[in-house]
């Protein structure tokens, strides 16, 4: 039997991905073009899977998160 605590928590990190991956979309973007902004943009390193497995696991830093949300809302990119 699955917690009620354990879905609501889940159901909160599938709407994270979930709203980067519409955001991405509705620019056209990719979360590979995302990672590679947010490599050359914040001096890390970050791939495709590295930031898909940060937002699965709700580990992506809020810095991180309102950086890339700044990127997928800009008119320009």
């Amino acid at each position: 039997m699955i917690n009620p605590d354990n879905k609501i928590k889940m159901n909160k990190i599938m709407n994270a991905i979930n709203e980067v991956k519409m955001l991405a979309a509705q620019k056209g973007l990719t979360l590979t073009y995302l990672a590679e902004y947010l490599s050359k943009h914040t001096n890390k390193k970050y791939s495709l899977d590295s930031l898909s497995k940060k937002l699965r696991a709700n580990t992506i830093r809020y810095s991180e998160m309102n950086f890339s949300y700044s990127q997928l809302t800009s008119t320009t990119y």
